[in-house]
C-alpha cells in the first residue's frame, strides 16, 4: 500500500514538473505524458477505486467446489431431461405410429421395409412399431418369418377371417 502512495505521489510531482518547467512549445506533448501518467495511476489503484479494464481475471473452479454447489441442482436437471426426454420419445413413437395407422387406411397391407422407407427410418425399428401396433391389437401380422404383411385389425377382410373363425370354432 505503501508503495502505490509513493509511485501516485512520484507520478503527481512528475506531471508537476512537467508542466511548470517545460516551454510551451512542448504542450501537446505534455498533455499526452500526462494523460499517460493519469492512466498509470489509475492503474495502479484499479483495485481501490473498483474499475476494471478488458477481461477479468477468473478464478479456478475446483471439482469439490463444483459438486458442492450444484448437486441437487444438476441432479434436478437430469431429471426433468429424463422426464422431458422420455416425453418425447413417447409423442415421437404415438406419431410414428400414426403414421403407420394412416398408411395402412391407405392400402391393404403392408410391410416392415414400406413401413421403413415410409418413415426414414431402419427397417429393425419399423418392426418393433409394427410389433407394438400388433401387441395393442390395432394391426394384424400374417405370413410367415421374414415375409411378414400387417394389415389393420378393423379391415372387411380379417372382419370376414373372424366371423369364419368363430363358425368353425361352433
Amino acid at each position: 500500500m505503501r508503495l502505490k502512495i509513493l509511485k501516485t505521489i512520484l507520478f503527481i510531482s512528475t506531471i508537476i514538473c512537467m508542466l511548470t518547467y517545460y516551454p510551451k512549445l512542448l504542450l501537446p506533448t505534455l498533455e499526452w505524458a500526462t494523460i499517460l501518467i493519469i492512466v498509470l495511476i489509475l492503474w495502479l489503484w484499479k483495485k481501490e477505486i473498483g474499475f476494471t479494464v478488458g477481461v477479468t481475471p477468473l478464478n479456478q473452479q475446483t471439482p469439490e467446489d463444483f459438486k458442492k454447489k450444484e448437486g441437487v441442482k444438476r441432479q434436478f436437471e437430469k431429471d426433468i431431461y429424463t422426464s422431458l426426454s422420455s416425453e418425447m420419445r413417447q409423442d415421437d413413437l404415438k406419431k410414428r405410429q400414426d403414421r403407420i395407422l394412416e398408411v395402412l387406411s391407405k392400402s391393404y397391407a403392408t410391410n416392415a421395409t414400406i413401413v421403413a422407407t415410409d418413415l426414414g427410418i431402419t427397417s429393425q425399428h419399423a418392426k418393433v412399431l409394427l410389433y407394438s401396433l400388433v401387441k395393442e391389437g390395432k394391426i394384424r401380422c400374417d405370413g410367415f418369418p421374414r415375409n411378414n404383411l400387417y394389415t389393420l385389425n378393423s379391415s372387411i377382410e380379417n372382419l370376414a377371417i373372424d366371423q369364419i373363425k368363430i363358425l368353425i370354432e361352433k
